[in-house]
């Protein structure tokens, strides 16, 4: 570059800013001296002081902050480049002479010598401000600072009003205003863009600068009634008193501006401000304005009566303007008093799952069937004193899902809904998603479409139980709401080795007996799997009834031949006036046919599965072939599972798969036509989620049209759209269940899950990392910093097409169903060498960054152990930098590249493999050599944690101060749930050597055992009457429990029962117990 200056004075404030942002030239203050906690690196174009001007061109300008210039060098300048005119700064001048040199340095060297350069300090500042107020609206943080409670995310808020305050004021040129002028903005964006996470310091912080902000705005009030005043000696005593009142407001943001720049380690363990400090600041604060408001009222004694009717209007006024700013800080803590502490437009959402959703197929029953089966369900919904719970259970393809289909409807549609309406409903379906993940339950139940809260405890607390707790039913009766949850069987458990996800929502539901707000039934359907018979199992037999569809004592199977009958005739009925509308052969089909005799062949042939019957309809019904030529193909796979050659699956989709057969030429087309169809639709029974055939396109590398062509005969088994972008879905699970089966009888269709999902891994990996795949700044961000609140989905969706989501999401899954080991320099370990940033980028802007410490587990668990010793470090490196950086990524997704890496340690894998440090950042920070001992921060506790445990299968416990007790995950960091039921402390707690159970010790003199899974109450023990319970401890089979007391009471109890088995008196104080393990073996 040549030295020559660019011409600055074209360049409008607009265009300096976008040029700013794009080239992110100067180091921002904060880089330059960062803090130990790599949470958020700024974007800041220029350090504090320095004029903007100076940035975008190459000579400094050398004119101080409050110097007129020259009109030869200002004339062409636009307004909001116009120095501040010296007049303005009387006050602030004032001001500066009542502080310390140390406090008036820092206060000189933060504020902004122009127009233009407040107003984009300004900006910043506001942008700054918000992600902190994001980040506290992801933690829920309440504590109590300087006497009083105070819920961070209030106090964000209030900062933020006050910021778009002083932005409302406009041009400070136009509207010269001193203490906008004069404020130390640039040290004001300073602190907000501290990239701070621990929960003390942006307390600190927040309530710090929302304190300073107020104060500076009552400031604003006072001066602009100043500069309504004439000149008198008691004008003069009025500024003497605004002038002590800003320079308390400078000494103020100075002491914390200095405490930041002080170094790393000493900033690691101090506050912002101290409470004491911000009490000394508010008390001060007050007491100064007591001064001047007294001063304020004599400022007319000495005028005529003109002026001093025209000082008492300023004067009421000004009372008007700090009375709304009082009642404006008032509103904002009413309106956090009264906010659910959830927000419900962001919880994770399970498309479809609902009843009437789109893109749930509902198929309903037909009315002259299944005509009893659904009087006995409606007549248990309408009677009050009926069980909590109908398990309509059976086995696949006994029509469950039309039951429940039909049901919901029926509940929609009564006529008194102030009695008995339809609460809530999810369809699960398996391969679809979030439909069969037990993570997005809860929240379409509560009428949600997200939640942050990771465990289904935490869920059931927050979004159903609590809200129904605080129903109030004014009809004077009692409400029933039913809800409906279908083929529950088909939830799916991650975590293997724990209770599954399944007899946990069966215990939680239980829990809902005992409201008394309202009346509240379940409608389950599954098959009779294992897992459900469990959660059953634990249950009274009063809270349920269950009904079996394939037991003929529960279901006739004349009831069943009728209701098929009835259905197939309905079916053919249609089938024959469709086709003979316009006969393709030119002869219609006759009025009687199939006849009565291949109906009930064909009742023999679907009994008692409804999905048969359904399917055979949609074959023949397709219009591809003559109707009466596709029957007898089924007539004569009816033949051959009578002589036992096929099983009744198979003489359901074979006839469909078959139908090619005798079409090839030659050897190698036939081969081909099975090669193709397994990769198509054994990708479409495969994948975790559904894709459109447009999606199948870019994941499989496949021509479209060959693709519709091999779905073409399938519109029996798949649902196909005619539009390409809508996902192509399986009708039933028993087709992906058929297909996958060993015993499939003719072997080309036959789909290898192993190899499947090998190629669908393989598929993923290339689809992320060619071309028009992951990168850096995918959805083309404007800085560094832009929060992702502030980019819509829509940009999010077109930039990172479903193909490419899909493959974000689910790479991991298919890796690890494939069953082969990952090692050093195979396709994964090379993608994440390339793409682990640009990977945490994309989940992170598709709402998913918190899953990534899950699947790193996952591939940690799939290295060989002999050959990815690479592997495993770059892995468990990997897991260190989302551990420490999830929560602002998913704030703002490029800090990925900026904050987490320039903060990771010097000899971090990741670091020093994927890292390309930004050009913006001029100076790194020295951090550590190596990561330290700490792995997470878990924060969500107000007050001092008195006792924590871990249990067997990796979840920790914490007992606080605030009288809560937290159980979280481990190896996530994730809340799993609250037990918020005590009214004193809890001083000891442990887990049962199953992980089933919590026991808490407290000085409420009793002992309570707790579910670990579910967080209900299951026992609370009394023998301790007289002094608090300090330790519990349980034997090493879980059925003993031992306490002890301050009275030196040790009591033994069998931890089935609520009564002491054994009480001894020790003779000294102890507060810990362990139970000694003598099963040597």
């Amino acid at each position: 570059m040549s030295g020559a200056s660019p011409p600055t004075v074209k360049l409008g404030l607009k265009e300096r800013f976008h040029r700013l942002k794009v080239r992110y030239r100067a180091p921002s203050p904060l880089l330059s001296t960062p803090p130990p906690i790599p949470v958020l690196a700024s974007f800041t174009a220029y350090s504090p002081g320095s004029s903007l001007t100076q940035v975008l061109s190459a000579s400094p300008s050398s004119a101080s902050p409050f110097t007129v210039h020259s009109p030869d060098t200002t004339a062409a300048l636009p307004s909001s480049q116009q120095p501040i005119p010296n007049s303005s700064f009387d006050l602030f001048e004032e001001a500066l002479k009542l502080l310390s040199d140390g406090d008036r340095i820092i206060t000189r060297k933060h504020t902004l010598p122009t127009a233009g350069e407040i107003d984009l300090a300004l900006m910043q500042a506001i942008a700054a401000a918000k992600v902190k107020q994001r980040l506290c609206i992801e933690r829920r943080w309440t504590f109590t600072v300087a006497g009083r409670v105070v819920t961070l995310k209030n106090e964000a808020d209030k900062v933020v009003h006050w910021l778009n305050r002083f932005k409302s004021v406009g041009d400070v040129v136009a509207n010269v205003d001193p203490v906008h002028a004069g404020l130390p903005w640039a040290g004001i964006r300073f602190l907000l863009e501290a990239a701070v996470s621990e929960a003390n310091q942006i307390t600190s912080l927040l309530v710090g600068c929302e304190t300073a902000l107020y104060m500076a705005n009552r400031l604003k009030a006072h001066t602009d009634f100043l500069q309504g005043l004439p000149t008198t000696l008691t004008r003069t005593n009025f500024e003497t008193h605004l002038t002590k009142l800003y320079a308390q407001i400078f000494r103020f943001l100075a002491q914390s501006i200095t405490k930041y720049q002080a170094s790393t380690f000493e900033r690691a363990f101090k506050a912002f401000w101290d409470d004491g400090n911000i009490q000394d600041f508010e008390k001060s604060c007050e007491e100064l304005e007591r001064q001047v408001e007294i001063n304020a009222s004599n400022c007319d004694r000495t005028l005529s009566a003109q002026d001093r009717a025209h000082v008492e209007d300023l004067r009421v006024d000004l009372e008007n303007v700090l009375e709304n700013l009082k009642d404006l800080r008032k509103i904002q803590d009413s309106l956090d008093r009264i906010e659910v502490n959830y927000c419900l437009d962001r919880l994770p959402y399970a498309e479809g799952a609902m009843f009437n959703s789109y893109g749930n197929n509902p198929t309903t029953c037909h009315p002259e069937t299944r005509v009893d089966l659904l009087r006995r369900i409606q007549s248990w919904a309408q009677e009050p004193s009926s069980k909590r719970i109908f398990w309509l259970n059976g086995m696949a393809g006994t029509g469950k899902s039309t039951i429940s289909q039909t049901f919901a409807e029926w509940l929609t549609k009564q006529d008194h809904p102030r009695t008995m309406d339809l609460g809530a409903s999810f369809f699960f379906k398996r391969n679809e998603g979030d439909r069969g993940s037990s993570s997005r339950f809860f929240p379409p139940l509560s009428g949600s479409s997200w939640s942050s809260y990771q465990s289904l405890g935490e869920q059931f607390k927050k979004l159903l139980d609590e809200p129904l707790q605080k129903i109030n039913i004014t009809n004077g009766g009692c409400l029933t709401l039913i809800l409906v949850i279908d083929a529950l069987d088909e939830c799916e458990t991650k975590n293997k080795t724990r209770k599954s996800d399944i007899e946990v929502i069966l215990s939680l539901w239980s829990q809902l007996s005992q409201l008394k707000t309202v009346r509240l039934k379940l409608f389950l359907t599954s098959r009779p799997d294992l897992p459900i018979q469990l959660g059953f199992k634990d249950m009274s037999v009063d809270d349920y009834q269950d009904m079996v569809l394939h037991n003929e004592r529960e279901v006739p199977l004349a009831t069943i031949q009728h209701d098929i009958l009835a259905f197939l005739k309905d079916q053919f009925s249609k089938i024959r006036k469709y086709y003979n509308a316009r006969p393709r052969s030119g002869t219609a089909l006759e009025e009687a046919w199939p006849g009565d005799n291949v109906l009930r062949t064909l009742v023999d042939m679907t009994i008692p599965l409804f999905i048969v019957a359904a399917t055979v309809c949609r074959y023949i019904g397709d219009r591809k072939q003559h109707p009466g030529r596709k029957l007898e193909r089924i007539l004569e796979f009816q033949k051959q599972r009578k002589l036992g050659q096929l099983e009744q699956m198979g003489q359901t989709y074979l006839p469909v798969l078959t139908q090619q057969e005798g079409t090839f030429g030659e050897a190698d087309e036939e081969n081909e036509y099975y090669e193709e169809f397994r990769t198509i639709v054994g990708s479409i029974v495969i994948l975790v989620e559904p894709l459109s055939i447009r999606s199948l396109v870019t994941l499989l590398e496949m021509d479209q049209d060959l693709i519709a062509l091999r779905l073409d005969d399938l519109h029996s088994v798949l649902h196909i759209p005619t539009d390409y972008e809508i996902p192509v879905q399986t009708l039933h699970l028993s087709f992906s269940e058929f297909l996958l089966s060993d015993k499939i009888q003719v072997r080309p269709f036959r789909v290898d899950g192993p190899a499947t999902h090998q190629m669908l891994l393989n598929k993923c990996l290339d689809l992320l990392s060619r071309s028009g795949g992951l990168r850096e700044n995918i959805c083309n961000f404007t800085y560094p910093g832009q929060p992702r609140g502030e980019v819509d989905s829509t940009i999010v969706n077109r930039d990172i097409s479903p193909a490419l989501q899909y493959a974000c999401k689910y790479w991991v899954s298919h890796a690890q169903l494939c069953q082969t080991q990952i090692r050093d320099y195979d396709k994964v370990y090379k993608f994440l060498k390339k793409h682990f940033l640009h990977w945490l980028e994309a989940l992170a802007l598709i709402n998913r960054i918190s899953e990534a410490i899950e699947q790193l587990r996952v591939l940690q668990s799939l290295t060989a152990s002999n050959a990815s010793n690479d592997l495993s470090l770059f892995l468990e490196d990997a897991r260190r930098i989302i551990l420490t950086n999830r929560y602002i990524a998913d704030l703002a997704p490029l800090q990925i590249y900026s904050s987490a890496m320039i903060f990771a340690p010097q000899n971090s894998v990741v670091r020093n493999v994927c890292c390309q440090i930004p050009r913006w950042i001029q100076k790194c920070p020295i951090t550590p050599p190596i990561w330290s001992a700490e792995l997470q921060t878990l924060e969500g506790h107000s007050g001092t944690v008195w006792s924590v445990a871990f249990s067997h299968d990796s979840k920790l416990a914490s007992a606080s101060g605030d009288m809560t007790v937290k159980i979280w995950d481990a190896s996530t960091g994730s809340l799993q749930q609250t037990l918020d039921s005590y009214s004193c402390i809890v001083r000891s707690i442990t887990f049962s050597h199953d992980s089933k159970l919590l026991v808490l010790a407290s000085e409420d003199k009793t002992v309570k055992i707790w579910d670990a899974g579910t967080g209900s109450l299951q026992q609370t023990l009394e023998a301790h009457n007289c002094s608090r319970v300090r330790s519990v401890a349980f034997s090493h089979d879980s059925k003993l429990l031992v306490s002890v007391s301050d009275d030196k009471t040790v009591t033994i109890w069998d931890a089935g029962t609520d009564s002491p088995q054994q009480s001894v008196k020790a003779t000294a104080n102890f507060s810990c117990l362990l139970f000694h393990n003598t099963d040597s073996s």
